[in-house]
């Protein structure tokens, strides 16, 4: 009887491990896709996770809980908003095209990309009773703030004037007037209102140069 043909082990590829820090920003991606596709009360561990293609293991493994993981995409929000916002901005031209073109290319941006907008106020609201987000949206709407104010200082600048009252007041009262507009453009589509609405808030400000 001849000998038993002996099989050689079958060899298995070896497991590639991404880096933690590599998961970690998978996992803050899948959380932005589904915060602006499905907001914040469906951007659950499971949801994110399965968005992500990742395990509940890796989850836990790359963050203490879901808050963390909302703190770190808010912040991200935060930043990629201020980035778009800031792209907006123009002094050229005389102070009516600076200040109407300005809020024009700042609406412009939110008719692009409306859901990412919207991502802000829902996490305002939900930090309300998430103490821990409390800050990371602070600082987001600290951040609209600051760039309000960067654009009223720039504009009087190009323009050799100053404003009649802080800037700081003007630019809470862009930040609350454009909050405003958005939002009830979100419940009624009708654009040509907003944009008029837009044009109203431009001449407003224009009539506090001095």
């Amino acid at each position: 009887m001849p000998p038993a043909t002996r099989r050689r082990p079958t060899r298995r590829p070896p497991v590639v491990r991404k880096p933690v820090a590599d998961r970690r920003e998978d996992l803050v991606e899948a959380a932005l896709r589904v915060l602006v596709r499905d907001g914040v009360a469906a951007a659950t561990t499971r949801a994110v996770v399965a968005e992500a293609g990742a395990s509940l293991s890796a989850f836990h493994y790359c963050f203490d809980s879901r808050e963390e993981l909302l703190v770190l995409a808010a912040e991200r929000i935060t930043d990629r908003t201020l980035e778009h916002v800031r792209s907006g901005f123009s002094v050229e031209g005389d102070l009516r095209t600076v200040v109407h073109g300005t809020l024009t290319r700042l609406w412009e941006r939110i008719e692009a990309d409306p859901d990412r907008e919207l991502v802000g106020y829902e996490l305002a609201q939900y930090a309300r009773r998430h103490p821990e987000l409390q800050p990371v949206v602070a600082r987001l709407f600290r951040h609209y703030l600051d760039v309000h104010e960067q654009f009223l200082t720039e504009a009087a600048t190009a323009a050799g004037f100053t404003w009649t009252v802080p800037v700081p007041v003007l630019a809470r009262l862009v930040d609350s007037a454009f909050d405003g507009i958005a939002l009830t453009w979100r419940v009624d589509g009708d654009g040509d209102a907003a944009r008029a609405a837009l044009a109203a808030l431009a001449d407003a400000l224009l009539d506090r140069a001095g």
